[in-house]
C-alpha cells in the first residue's frame, strides 16, 4: 500500500506544481469498507497537500451497493475534507464538470461534448 500512496503522492505534487485539478477515476479503495485508520489518516495527509480539493469518482470498490453510503471508507474521506465525490448518493460536487482548473469558470459546452475548435484540429 506504501507504494500506492507514493504514486498518489507523487500524482498530488505534479498537479500542484502545473496547477492542475487532481481526478481519480474510481476505485481509490480496493475495499468500500477499509478499516485500517492507519491507511484513512495517511490517505487525507496526502489528498490535502493539494492546491485544489481532488475529485472522484466512486468506482464499484469503493461502495457497498450502488450508492455511496456512510459505512465507506470513501465517503469518511470526502466527509473530512480529503476530496469530493462526483457520483453516487453522496454527491459533492455538481454533475456538470465544471471549475476543471480552479478558476471557478464553468467547461465549455461544445468541449465537454467534444465539440471544441481543437477536438476539429483547430486552435481554439
Amino acid at each position: 500500500m506504501a507504494k500506492a500512496l507514493g504514486k498518489l503522492e507523487q500524482a498530488v505534487r505534479i498537479a500542484n506544481e502545473r496547477d492542475l485539478l487532481l481526478v481519480i477515476l474510481g476505485d481509490l479503495f480496493h475495499l468500500a469498507t477499509e478499516s485500517s485508520n492507519a491507511l484513512q489518516v495517511r490517505l487525507l495527509r496526502i489528498l490535502r497537500q493539494a492546491k485544489y480539493r481532488p475529485k472522484c469518482s466512486g468506482g464499484n470498490h469503493d461502495k457497498e451497493g450502488t450508492l455511496l453510503a456512510d459505512t465507506d471508507a470513501l465517503t469518511l474521506i470526502a466527509e473530512a475534507g480529503g476530496l469530493e465525490v462526483f457520483d453516487g448518493g453522496k454527491r459533492s460536487w455538481p454533475a456538470s464538470i465544471e471549475n476543471v482548473r480552479g478558476t471557478g469558470e464553468p467547461v465549455d459546452d461544445a468541449a465537454r461534448r467534444g465539440n471544441s475548435q481543437h477536438d476539429r484540429g483547430g486552435r481554439g
